[in-house]
């Protein structure tokens, strides 16, 4: 097994405990569905997929959708919490010479957000890819292929930490390893996905990666 030189970390419920309400959002995008419209897997389809479906119906409904999600986001980091031992990460990481990357659905506008609150500070030790920097956002694998094209390291010295399918889907499909951050006991099996490992709480972040 190659030694992982590069981690990708997911942020929302990984490292950052955001409040992020998904089912209210999801929610509050399919109402804006017309009533004959053929809204397919509502419950499982991640909420920026389900608002660019709007887009092929109207513009103008798929953009409110877009302010929705945003607005939830960049509301959430007012209540945002670090997850529990998540600001000595980049410590770990630069003793065991290993590059990071945090890749999120949010918006770069979220994430300075973060930059702003003095509790957060630890996240200026990562590089950051948005969605905004990708055309298609996770589960599509467009992200993770960016970054392993901006850095000096492999497939197989790459892995990928997140809390979610959408996590989990995103690393499969780009071939590298998926490391499941459980902080929301999730059953990966629902979605035929087996972890590399899984971490319960960042207390065991060193030992799995060595």
């Amino acid at each position: 097994m190659d030694k992982i030189k590069l981690i990708i970390f997911d942020l929302d419920d990984t490292l950052i405990r955001s409040g992020i309400n998904y089912t209210a959002i999801r929610e509050e995008i399919y109402e804006l569905f017309p009533p004959d419209a053929q809204v397919s897997n509502l419950h499982k389809t991640p909420i920026l997929i389900l608002a660019s479906q709007l887009k092929l119906i109207d513009e103008q409904l798929y953009l409110t959708a877009k302010r929705l999600i945003e607005r939830s986001e960049e509301e959430s980091v007012e209540k945002a919490k670090i997850m529990e031992g998540a600001e000595n990460i980049p410590e770990i990481l630069e003793k065991n010479d290993i590059q990071s990357v945090i890749y999120t659905n949010n918006t770069q506008k979220t994430v300075n957000l973060y930059f702003e609150k003095p509790q957060f500070h630890f996240l200026k030790h990562f590089e950051f890819v948005t969605r905004d920097d990708v055309k298609h956002p996770k589960p599509n694998p467009e992200g993770i292929l960016t970054i392993l094209n901006k850095k000096s390291t492999t497939k197989d010295n790459t892995a990928y930490i997140g809390d979610s399918y959408i996590d989990a889907g995103a690393a499969r499909k780009a071939g590298i390893r998926f490391i499941l951050f459980d902080s929301r006991n999730l059953d990966l099996n629902t979605h035929r996905i087996s972890p590399f490992a899984t971490i319960k709480k960042w207390s065991e972040f060193e030992r799995i990666i060595q």
